[in-house]
């Protein structure tokens, strides 16, 4: 009896595997593997974001602008994040620029980038998905400011909601 439940439960283990080991499953799973060609655009969002251990809290509105390098999924997003007057963010908190380098496999947009300006080194880590109809990405992470000579700076990104324009 033992050996025949094991053999169910193995087969069952089996077939969810081969299942999710397949692209085109997990894809369809993560936001569909045509989700990625919908990113080209612009998107508008928000996003609310903590530092500094959660002392420091700040909220910010903005739009990117995507557009597809030539590399095969790869595109640039050029951006801006203001501060949301309706939310009262820390006085720490300062409007931003954005400029990265993304890619998006299978409805997962992954952004990862570090940049040198003013003295200052920034290290984007940030990731999260498309809905199937790639109209809407929800991201998280973090992004690390390294100000000189405060120090490295960690903030966590929470559902940066962002919706295709």
């Amino acid at each position: 009896m033992k050996i025949k439940k094991l053999a169910v439960v193995a087969a069952i283990q089996f077939a969810l595997f081969s299942s999710f080991a397949n692209a085109d499953t997990v894809g369809h799973l993560l936001g569909g593997s045509d989700s990625c060609s919908k990113l080209p655009g612009t998107w508008k969002g928000g996003c609310l974001t903590t530092a500094l251990g959660g002392n420091v809290h700040c909220k910010f509105l903005g739009h990117i602008d995507v557009t597809a390098l030539p590399k095969a999924d790869s595109f640039h997003m050029l951006g801006e994040l203001h501060l949301d007057p309706d939310y009262k963010s820390s006085k720490v908190c300062e409007n931003n620029d954005l400029d990265f380098t993304a890619t998006c496999i299978n409805g997962v947009v992954t952004i990862k980038d570090t940049k040198h300006t003013g003295g200052n080194t920034t290290v984007t880590d940030l990731s999260g998905k498309l809905n199937d109809s790639g109209t809407v990405a929800t991201i998280n992470g973090t992004v690390t400011v390294d100000k000189p000579p405060i120090g490295r700076i960690p903030s966590d990104i929470k559902d940066l909601i962002l919706t295709k324009q």
